[in-house]
């Protein structure tokens, strides 16, 4: 039977979000009856020193972890080494793993995996889709990354769309994001919006509010470069003197540590 191959530089037991989503299509595909193998990575999000085993499988799930670098996600020169180091182990797993009539799903983490993933599905004669969470090289501008608004943006931009243009089908999380990808020139018949979903383990936080307890607004995920993470604090400023409202915050990234250190400063406890 023809296997679906996954490629995503996080999957279980990592808790970031595309290892979550990814891993939850992989065991739901598997229980369905599918083959899958995930192409990953032996890092975690949080802790690049992790050493997760190369190979095991997880519910069904069979994981081959390539070997890459550990610089981990503070700076964006290790990152980059990180980023590379991952394309060309994982075009390499692709190039071993995958078969004739067999499909690679591609996420974007890294960012234009999708380049090596439509060669390997040409070499291999697979099919390709691409499950867009990102957009690079518009995100990478967007946030003031400077040579991401020159000729070498474009250049990526290019090579990003001409992937898409070749695949499948291209996954993609809204009707906006949709549209923008179809004005990059990637045919219309080649996009379908599938919505992320939840995790229902944090349905028990929903639970009903009990008397005399806050009406407190959560945030779960990575607080990055790409937020705006001035506009959550002005929120949080104008709204920390209301009685009975609070917020919580579950994740990390840099947003979070200039999160926690304005709060220190202006000594805010309703976070």
């Amino acid at each position: 039977m023809a296997k679906l191959v996954a490629v995503n530089r996080y999957y279980a037991p990592d808790h970031s979000a595309t290892a979550q989503l990814l891993t939850d299509l992989g065991e739901h595909l598997v229980a369905s009856g599918q083959p899958v193998t995930a192409i990953t990575s032996r890092l975690r999000y949080d802790d690049p020193a992790a050493a997760l085993p190369a190979r095991e499988t997880i519910n069904g799930v069979l994981i081959h972890r390539v070997w890459t670098t550990r610089f981990g996600r503070t700076g964006l020169w290790g990152r980059a080494f990180d980023y590379a180091s991952f394309y060309l182990a994982a075009t390499l797993a692709l190039l071993l793993h995958a078969k004739r009539g067999d499909t690679i799903l591609a996420k974007t983490d890294p960012p234009l995996i999708s380049v090596p993933a439509a060669l390997a599905a040409r070499l291999k004669g697979a099919r390709l889709v691409n499950w867009c969470q990102d957009l690079y090289s518009e995100t990478a501008a967007a946030v003031g990354v400077r040579w991401a608004k020159g000729p070498l943006g474009r250049l990526l931009r290019t090579l990003r769309n001409r992937s898409l243009k070749s695949a499948d089908c291209n996954v993609v999380l809204c009707d906006s994001m949709f549209a923008y990808l179809e004005s990059e020139g990637v045919p219309k018949q080649r996009l379908r919006v599938i919505h992320n979903w939840p995790d229902p383990s944090i349905r028990p936080l929903a639970r009903s509010r009990q008397p005399g307890e806050p009406f407190t607004i959560c945030y779960s995920g990575n607080l990055g470069r790409a937020h705006n993470v001035a506009a959550i604090i002005d929120l949080i400023e104008r709204t920390k003197d209301i009685p009975g409202l609070a917020y919580r915050f579950v994740g990390g990234g840099v947003g979070m540590g200039r999160l926690q250190r304005h709060l220190s400063q202006r000594r805010i406890t309703s976070v």
